[in-house]
């Protein structure tokens, strides 16, 4: 009887064992090739849904994973276009020059997705509990919110938004806009990896200009484009995203690897027309550049006018441009020098890179370095970026400064190149491989 029970154990495990093995099906191969002459350090990948053959309707756990070889590489499934429903995979690593890595997406409950460190954020924080007294929110406290669509009243001095406005951060850098008036594009300069919005501003009498083991204010926008913005460019100078009828912001991913938020302006007011306007603001985990895709919708007929990006113009700073000669995609407009806000010898570099065809003309105002761009069909593309001398491994130089631009560059008119092969085109659903 009891070598009966053990032979009924025994075959129960050799059943579950085979029927692990079988639950691990290939769902793609992936070759990713690096076209470029240079190491890609901290790459991010986007890889849509449809592409691997997964469902994107899914919300369970996630049971397939991206491997290299033996080791699971950390990846997350990613809302990129911020209609609410994830759409893609992401996955960040490094490339060699010219180097092709093989990697495979396995369908295997067996393998567990390896721990990350939290290297993106976004958030916005408000406050509750307290009231208002004409355009200042008094007492309360700082809780964060998915949404906030702050009343008529509030202004950048209402101290009703914790550090103004949403952020997002990478390892890197860290940025803030502000939700007003302004629309201010801000750098929280970084001396350590961590994340570190969540402990900013958390108190009003603290001081984020001021020094801290993390890093602090280090800019000053006044009344440009501080470190990215867009507005409207009349011909002359640089009108801010001011006269709207109201303006919001929403959370759209808060992950490890890749966070985001939404800015949608109600109403804008300029140029004799009345503008619906959204900005997308995304960032990855490794880089320093935040990627701002704007959409504009004209409430008539009317055309949608020249928008500028651009970058402050700061005293004691260069404008460095892309080779006018060069037939890459995206070219760039960055401002070099000893603009920190801080020390008189701290280096700072910022500007925007933008598709080369977009451009209309380099120019500037009285406070900004301005790129304006043709946004004539609805929707505008570009990344804007801060290199600090003091972030770790940080930019020391202008010609490190102009290599860091130009391989950037690079990295978007070249991206990462992708091949797939998908077994017998199998697909997902639900998590589970289902033949067509």
């Amino acid at each position: 009887m009891i070598c009966r029970a053990l032979l009924l154990v025994m075959l129960s495990v050799i059943a579950e064992v085979q029927e692990s093995r079988a639950e691990r099906v290939v769902i793609a191969n992936m070759d990713v090739t690096n076209p470029s002459p240079f190491i890609r350090r901290s790459e991010s990948l986007f890889i849509p849904f449809t592409r691997l053959g997964l469902d994107p309707m899914y919300k369970g756990p996630i049971t397939w994973h991206v491997v290299d070889g033996s080791e699971v590489v950390p990846t997350e499934v990613v809302d990129t276009d911020g209609d609410g429903k994830t759409d893609s995979v992401v996955f960040i690593g490094d490339y060699a020059a010219k180097q092709v890595r093989h990697l495979s997406v396995l369908s295997d409950d067996g393998l567990k997705l390896p721990k990350t460190k939290k290297q993106t954020q976004a958030e916005i924080s408000i406050k509750e509990g307290g009231h208002w007294n004409g355009n200042h929110y008094d007492d309360g406290h700082f809780e964060n919110v998915k949404h906030v669509k702050p009343p008529p009243q509030h202004t950048g001095s209402s101290t009703f938004i914790r550090y103004e406005g949403p952020g997002i951060e990478s390892d890197k850098v860290a940025y803030r806009v502000y939700l007003d008036q302004r629309n201010g594009f801000d750098i929280f300069g970084k001396k350590i990896s961590d994340m570190v919005l969540q402990n900013i501003g958390v108190d009003d009498r603290e001081s984020y200009e001021s020094d801290a083991p993390w890093g602090l204010d280090i800019f000053k926008v006044g009344d440009s484009l501080g470190a990215g913005g867009f507005g409207y460019w009349n011909g002359k100078q640089v009108e801010q995203v001011a006269n709207t009828e109201s303006r919001e912001a929403t959370i759209v991913a808060n992950g490890d690897l890749y966070s985001a938020f939404d800015m949608h302006y109600n109403h804008w007011k300029v140029a004799d027309g009345v503008y619906d306007v959204s900005a997308m603001i995304s960032m990855s985990a490794g880089s320093r550049l935040a990627h701002n895709v704007v959409q504009i919708r004209a409430e008539s007929k009317r055309a949608i006018p020249p928008i500028a990006i651009g970058v402050v113009k700061h005293p004691n700073t260069k404008l460095i441009e892309s080779d006018p000669g060069s037939t890459l995609e995206w070219a760039y407009a960055a401002s070099w020098g000893k603009q920190s806000r801080i020390a008189p010898e701290e280096y700072l570099g910022i500007g925007v890179l933008f598709h080369r065809l977009k451009g209309i003309k380099q120019t500037e105002d009285g406070s900004s370095y301005v790129s304006v761009m043709d946004a004539s069909k609805g929707a505008l593309d570009y990344y804007f970026f801060a290199a600090w001398d003091k972030e770790p491994g940080g930019i020391k130089s202008e010609s490190e400064f102009k290599t860091f631009l130009d391989q950037e560059v690079e990295r978007l008119s070249a991206p990462l190149q992708v091949m797939i092969a998908r077994p017998h085109e199998k697909q997902i659903h639900n998590n589970k491989v289902n033949s067509n």
